[in-house]
């Protein structure tokens, strides 16, 4: 397999890039005006390496970065050398429903996701993102009458736990869903455990993830899944086991039926929705659906793990299986 490189310039793009052919090099560059690929001739980097001095360390690096760096600060597309991986995800692969994009906390706008959710996942992303948005609209109708305060967070009543009861369905659905598209149809189950599900927390990188209320700042961040673990995997998330409790035995457990639980679980399932279809899903940018929280915090993905396009001709998106590797 040829070896693409990739790098976040100083204006914090992403690119990538390899050597096409002996005299060549091509630059995949999402954020171009022009076209996103191309090829440029290696004859001005032959050239140019001679009036490098020992100052600018080409003996430090691969002589395919140095080619790169030189060609890119032509365009006026600087990189820092150091930080270049080399992708260890096949160019034009991607896990579904996994995001592996590029979203700087400190300048979204910035971001790159190679993955259109609506136009690879179709109904299957609207009708998850419709679900979710659905639920968020009735959080925002309890914050009518109770205060998103941690002085209110043990209040406790029937609509919360209809509320708790659907958001944890739904994300036990959307767990369910990631484990099953990232795995061989022959190996699915007719019954998984929270066990099983505790898998998808790796790839999605879930205890990564946190959220603010947006209008209630005052508030911590939550990260509702920071403290899943193997060893205790429904446990371990105090606002999924209150969820049990209250299925299951509403008239002894009533009282977990909380408006902490609530809110967690519902930044949960946003996280949810940003782990599978990237954080900016409910950006009014992106799509006209609204959540009452924001990401504070996003995963680190190393940019050798976020997908782009084939480099052969066709540019094509194919699903793999992250569990069937």
């Amino acid at each position: 397999m040829t070896a693409v490189y990739k790098a976040i310039t100083l204006r914090q793009d992403f690119v990538a890039f390899w050597k096409s052919g002996p005299s060549a090099m091509s630059f995949f560059i999402p954020s171009a005006r022009d076209e996103s690929f191309l090829s440029v001739s290696v004859d001005d980097w032959n050239s140019a390496r001679t009036h490098y001095d020992a100052s600018d360390h080409l003996d430090l690096y691969d002589e395919d970065i140095n080619a790169a760096w030189h060609l890119l600060g032509q365009r006026m597309e600087f990189i820092d050398r150091r930080a270049v991986m080399i992708s260890d995800v096949e160019p034009g692969i991607y896990y579904p429903r996994i995001w592996r994009g590029y979203y700087p906390d400190q300048d979204p706008f910035m971001g790159y996701n190679a993955v259109n959710p609506r136009k690879i996942y179709g109904y299957r992303y609207t009708q998850s993102a419709a679900a979710a948005a659905s639920l968020f609209s009735y959080l925002v109708e309890i914050f009518r009458h109770v205060e998103p305060s941690e002085k209110n967070y043990q209040t406790f009543g029937h609509k919360m736990r209809e509320l708790l009861l659907l958001a944890c369905t739904e994300i036990e659905s959307e767990w369910r869903a990631v484990l099953e598209e990232n795995t061989k149809k022959e190996n699915w189950q007719e019954r998984y455990t929270t066990a099983d599900y505790f898998r998808v927390k790796e790839p999605l990188r879930l205890g990564e993830w946190s959220v603010i209320l947006t209008d209630y700042p005052q508030l911590n961040s939550f990260m509702p899944f920071e403290t899943w673990t193997r060893d205790a995997p429904t446990k371990s998330l105090t606002w999924y086991d209150a969820y049990n409790a209250v299925k299951h035995h509403r008239e002894s457990e009533f009282s977990k039926a909380t408006f902490g639980n609530l809110i967690n679980a519902m930044a949960a399932l946003h996280i949810m929705q940003a782990a599978q279809w990237g954080p900016e899903v409910f950006s009014l940018l992106h799509d006209n659906r609204s959540s009452p929280f924001t990401v504070s915090k996003s995963p680190n993905i190393g940019i050798n793990e976020i997908y782009m396009p084939s480099i052969d001709e066709n540019r094509n998106l194919v699903a793999g299986l992250y569990f069937d590797r």
